[in-house]
């Protein structure tokens, strides 16, 4: 995304640049301080190394994040936040302000007292009807038979 490209929308301008699921986690990762490749790699879960590199170029080409490489052998590369980057800070703050909100409040009105209780009531009320039919039942059966003592086989077979 170029200057002479970028949206109107200051919102769309901000998802063009972070919007990727991967993005924010990386940032999330780099506010606590210069990181090499493979301490970025474990601290996102799931992400491919493929897809930890591209995300790491196009921030370095948005600079969000700048890339430094040491002559070194093995060579090692860490990354850290611009200014730009850092300036992200409280977009991020905010979510996990946000995050932990709905998360006390999904997890405390999933399922309120009050309809607990409905529900348990109305199971009661279902195992008495059930119970009552039951008996009701034998009761039919016993006194057909006593009734009825040759009939025996065909109301066995009539029932099941």
């Amino acid at each position: 995304m170029t200057k002479k490209d970028l949206p109107a929308c200051p919102v769309e301008i901000t998802m063009g640049l972070i919007g990727e699921k991967w993005k924010v986690l990386i940032i999330r990762d780099l506010l606590t301080g210069t990181k090499r490749f493979g301490e970025l790699r474990k601290s996102v879960t799931g992400i491919t190394q493929k897809v930890l590199t591209n995300n790491l170029r196009q921030m370095e080409a948005f600079g969000l994040v700048k890339r430094k490489v040491y002559a070194e052998v093995p060579p090692r590369v860490e990354y850290s936040l611009t200014e730009t980057g850092l300036s992200l800070k409280p977009i991020l703050d905010s979510m996990v302000k946000w995050g932990n909100e709905y998360r006390e409040k999904s997890s405390a009105k999933q399922y309120p007292p009050e309809y607990l209780m409905v529900i348990f009531f109305y199971f009661l009320l279902f195992l008495r009807l059930y119970f009552i039919i039951f008996i009701i039942l034998k009761l039919t059966i016993i006194t057909k038979i006593i009734e009825h003592p040759i009939t025996i086989p065909l109301l066995i077979f009539s029932i099941s």
